[in-house]
């Protein structure tokens, strides 16, 4: 399994928005919990 790093910054819109490093991967979500829910799904 490959391990992918994300950096996480707030939105504009409020909540977050993580972009994996190196990778073509962008998520978002209201909170920090919801986000990593997100990520991990």
């Amino acid at each position: 399994m490959k391990e992918i790093i994300f950096a996480v910054k707030d939105s504009e819109e409020g909540g977050y928005i993580a972009s994996g490093l190196n990778y073509s991967i962008f998520t978002d979500g209201d909170t920090l919990e919801e986000l990593k829910e997100n990520i991990i799904s």
